[in-house]
């Protein structure tokens, strides 16, 4: 991945994923020839209209902001939580959650649950990237398959975690295909904005990336 100044990672090349919200929960990416590339440009988007109301809800600690994540990927698919319940079935508080622990933070919540409507589903969290374990290696191909099968990513590092729901890829066999992306801020009143390139690169590497996971949503 070329290195660009923080904060502004292809704003505009990302920003037409916005403007495509699909009707299901998720769209199959489309892509177009692009010679600038290369290749084909890709894009895959995650629907995200009914996570906005967690940005209403979610506090400025790192940990409340993790508990706000998850409420974001579980009302993407359409199970709305509270996040103090989330917070108090899972780990007790959000006090108790400690993002200082890894992804080991992440086993609290693969578990049965019930959403505000008494709607039962399963929840599992799987790490695609782990930078404290042995041989971490990142693979933006992981990220990008992900979200093109509809599978929200939570990303940790940096000042607080975030959603990735929208990717822009080159259609190529490269290890540096990402081309721009989305996620949704549950920090109060932001929600979907522009990736930033620091985010998806790992702390080794001098980003702010420490771990991703993806989550997966099961009917009980």
């Amino acid at each position: 991945m070329k290195s660009q100044t923080r904060r502004s990672f292809l704003v505009g090349a990302a920003a037409p994923l916005a403007l495509a919200v699909p009707v299901p929960a998720w769209a199959s990416p489309r892509c177009v020839a692009d010679p600038k590339l290369g290749a084909a440009l890709c894009k895959a988007y995650i629907d995200v209209k009914n996570a906005f109301q967690e940005t209403y809800h979610a506090r400025h600690e790192p940990g409340a902001i993790w508990i706000a994540c998850v409420a974001v990927v579980f009302a993407i698919y359409g199970h709305v939580i509270q996040q103090p319940r989330i917070a108090e079935e899972a780990y007790g508080d959000f006090d108790k959650v400690s993002l200082d622990a890894g992804v080991s933070v992440t086993k609290a919540l693969t578990r049965d649950w019930k959403d505000d409507d008494g709607v039962p589903f399963k929840a599992s969290l799987e790490p695609l990237f782990d930078s404290e374990a042995p041989g971490a290696k990142f693979d933006q191909n992981a990220l990008i398959q992900a979200v093109s099968n509809g599978d929200p990513l939570i990303l940790v590092g940096g000042e607080h975690p975030v959603v990735l729901t929208a990717v822009a890829y080159a259609q190529k066999n490269a290890p540096d295909r990402l081309v721009a992306g989305f996620v949704f801020d549950p920090m109060p009143l932001i929600g979907p904005r522009a990736l930033d390139i620091d985010e998806v690169v790992p702390q080794s590497a001098g980003g702010d990336l420490r771990w991703v996971v993806r989550t997966r949503i099961e009917r009980v």
